[in-house]
């Protein structure tokens, strides 16, 4: 979890239904932000972004089409005010990486501009034999 400012709270979990980390092929796969933001954040925008290896992608956000990107072909966004809600169906062998969560927005007060990130949330492949 993150708490950068005093009213900011940032939260990933990447999975599959049963709370575990890592999946099989064709498991569906949930990428969830739980996020709160200061009281009148203007323009609020969040993101998910999935990293292989140091390239990082814009997976999902606010206000915008999803995008597929490898491993990772068709999303349905379940999203709630304060909850990004992502299902992967049928997850295959490159949706496993590393993915983290992005709050940016606009402090009502003075304007500044603001943007925090969780840690990298790891989410595995796991194979036959385990």
């Amino acid at each position: 979890m993150v708490n950068m400012y005093e009213d900011d709270v940032l939260e990933i979990f990447v999975g599959t239904q049963n709370r575990e980390n890592y999946y099989r092929s064709g498991d569906d796969v949930i990428v969830m932000c739980v996020y709160s933001a200061v009281k009148n954040a203007k323009q609020l925008r969040i993101s998910v972004h999935k990293c292989i290896n140091q390239i990082c992608r814009e997976l999902y956000a606010t206000n915008k089409n999803f995008v597929p990107i490898n491993g990772v072909n068709r999303i349905v966004d379940e999203s709630v005010p304060g909850m990004v809600y992502l299902t992967i169906p049928g997850a295959g062998p490159n949706t496993g990486g590393r993915y983290q969560c992005k709050m940016d927005y606009r402090e009502p007060r003075n304007n500044h501009y603001k943007s925090i990130a969780t840690e990298y949330e790891n989410l595995l492949l796991k194979s036959r034999f385990n």
